[in-house]
């Protein structure tokens, strides 16, 4: 997250502080889906790489494919969040 957090403008670090209450990391994106099913039961999702729940929590797998390109970290997590 260091890294990530490193590389964010200052409007993003505003964003990211003010709708981010925690984080959790998985071992793989198996794990992530698996947990967040269990928190969310009737949320529909097949296979996910990352998430930000309705509590705040960014559910996360390191930065891997994205697009079907290999992708940096900062770009992997720059999802916006909708409520904004």
């Amino acid at each position: 997250m260091a890294t990530l957090v490193g590389q964010m403008t200052p409007a993003a670090l505003e964003r990211f502080s003010r709708n981010i209450t925690g984080f959790k990391f998985y071992a793989s994106h198996e794990n992530l889906t698996e947990a967040y099913r269990r928190k969310y039961p009737r949320a529909k999702i097949t296979k996910i790489k990352a998430a930000f729940d309705p509590h705040g929590i960014l559910h996360l797998d390191g930065g891997e494919i994205l697009f079907s390109r290999k992708a940096p970290l900062a770009e992997f997590y720059a999802h916006g969040d909708a409520r904004d």
